[in-house]
């Protein structure tokens, strides 16, 4: 699902990152780099970059139950 959000610098995503993280209680770290979880019908992956790697917040829309 593409979005309209613009983060200005990397580190206005990493904090965003930290904070949805540990709102969910998943730590990211440099060993485990990514958060993932669900809320209602979308599924969430947060991961941060370290050492000139990009950071990363994909939302996904999970199919409907038949």
């Amino acid at each position: 699902m593409e979005t309209n959000i613009i983060f200005a610098k990397k580190e206005d995503l990493d904090n965003f990152i930290y904070n949805i993280s540990y709102r969910v209680k998943q730590k990211i770290n440099k060993r485990k780099q990514t958060a993932a979880f669900s809320y209602r019908d979308m599924n969430f992956e947060c991961t941060v970059g370290f050492n000139n790697a990009d950071s990363k917040f994909i939302i996904k829309k999970t199919s409907a139950q038949l």
